[in-house]
């Protein structure tokens, strides 16, 4: 089967933008962030955001919420279950996503910190202004679900499904990949148990047992990056990612919190003191964290792609992920105000917002991630229709969904058929005619 370019598959992670015939035309064949779906081998990735984090919020939303066929049955696009990484404020929504906590309650949250930011100012108050709050929306089991034993809800592929994929579609981990791993979170870089990779690489007579209960496969990694201190000039220091071996709920906090920590401004000190480590914010060094075991990583970026180059300068090429594309930031694939003004752009995520900017920048999360599934062709995973979906404004005037253009009643309820019909009409709407969840004023309008 023919496949999407080198560029779609990792290119444009290092500065090249696809043209606007790229953006907006469908390659021939499976896109590999499909083909990675397909065999639960798809991980996602958010990078340092600052108060940007609202996007990356809103993009996770949709990416929850849109539903398709794989070798587990009908699963979101990104689970409690995907593999993720996150950096800096893109740490938070990773965790946010591992914990299955409601996005709209972390944007709530980051709506609080950030007003209350604006109005007593941000210097030394960063750290003390977001732990309460984090403290309070993590569950009790956070540093559990961050690096626990079992991997949740994870069924087998059957012998069937497994032999529907194409060789590429499960490729072994990049081999320059390295993530410290401790604790609960040891020997995550292997391919996950049941994943069709593993199921090759197995000794004969394993089979079953890789099938046999959800209780033996690995755990989806889970990393989170930092930047670790490591002599007097900035060039010394290294990307500090670290999956799983969270001793309790405060001790995630704790890294959380230091692998977000700006020096100076966030309690006054230099650096975070972490486990004999000297760390500050993971974008520094390691902007996109590497997540073992999956053979495609999506990015989510909280500024255009073109602009956060100029952030990060080589530190990319220092660190390469693996295969890899940045695959939804603002400007990607619809136009943004800010495409060409990188202070704008910078002041847009970086510096304490309004809440209704960070309502404006959950929606356009939201709208991008359905242009990116709309690219990528995702509609390819959907049973095929034997009758005409009706469009999403007709759905949402019949009944049965929210403004979100998403169904109302429960997703395991076994109307699967009206699912999938809603799925089509979702991915047959345009991104900029998507339904706002929230209210976002007239005058911020133009930038979704």
């Amino acid at each position: 089967m023919p496949s999407f370019s080198a560029e779609a598959r990792a290119g444009d992670l290092f500065g090249h933008t696809p043209s606007v015939q790229q953006q907006h035309s469908k390659p021939a064949g499976l896109h590999p962030a499909l083909q990675a779906l397909q065999c639960g081998r798809l991980g996602v990735t958010f990078s340092g955001s600052g108060f940007g984090a609202a996007y990356q919020l809103g993009a996770a939303h949709m990416l929850s919420n849109l539903h398709c066929l794989t070798q587990q049955g009908m699963t979101a696009v990104l689970t409690a279950d995907t593999p993720v990484a996150g950096t800096s404020a893109g740490g938070f929504v990773a965790a946010a996503c591992r914990c299955s906590i409601s996005y709209l309650d972390v944007l709530s949250a980051l709506k609080q910190a950030s007003s209350d930011l604006l109005q007593h100012g941000q210097a030394r108050r960063m750290r003390s202004t977001l732990q309460p709050l984090m403290e309070r929306i993590l569950p009790d089991n956070a540093h559990q679900l961050c690096s626990s034993s079992t991997r949740r809800n994870a069924a087998a592929p059957s012998t069937a499904a497994a032999q529907t994929l194409t060789p590429s579609a499960a490729p072994a981990a990049p081999s320059h990949v390295h993530v410290q791993q401790s604790g609960a979170g040891a020997g995550l870089a292997q391919a996950p148990a049941g994943s069709a990779a593993a199921a090759a690489a197995a000794p004969a007579g394993t089979a079953a047992a890789l099938s046999s209960s959800s209780a033996d496969a690995a755990p989806p990694p889970f990393v989170l990056s930092a930047t670790r201190v490591s002599g007097p000039c900035p060039a010394c220091w290294r990307g500090d990612p670290v999956q799983g071996g969270f001793a309790s709920k405060a001790d995630l906090v704790d890294r959380l919190l230091a692998g977000a920590h700006e020096p100076l401004i966030s309690d006054g000190r230099c650096f975070a003191r972490r486990r004999g480590k000297l760390l500050v914010d993971g974008g520094i060094r390691l902007p996109v964290a590497p997540i073992p075991g999956v053979s495609y990583s999506l990015i989510i970026l909280a500024m255009p792609n073109q602009l956060q180059r100029r952030l990060w300068p080589y530190r990319l090429l220092m660190h390469p992920p693996g295969p890899a594309a940045i695959a939804i930031s603002p400007g990607q694939y619809r136009p943004w105000p800010y495409s060409s003004n990188f202070k704008q752009s910078e002041n847009l995520v970086m510096k304490p917002k309004p809440p209704e900017v960070l309502d404006m920048l959950f929606e356009r999360g939201r709208r991008d991630a359905l242009a990116w599934a709309q690219h990528v062709g995702l509609d390819a995973l959907l049973p095929a229709a034997e009758i005409q979906s009706p469009t999403a404004a007709e759905a949402v005037a019949a009944g049965g969904m929210d403004s979100n253009g998403m169904k109302t009643a429960g997703i395991e309820g076994g109307d699967n058929a009206a699912v999938w019909q809603e799925m089509r009409s979702l991915l047959a709407t345009p991104a900029g005619q998507l339904p706002l969840m929230l209210e976002v004023p007239a005058e911020l309008q133009h930038m979704l």
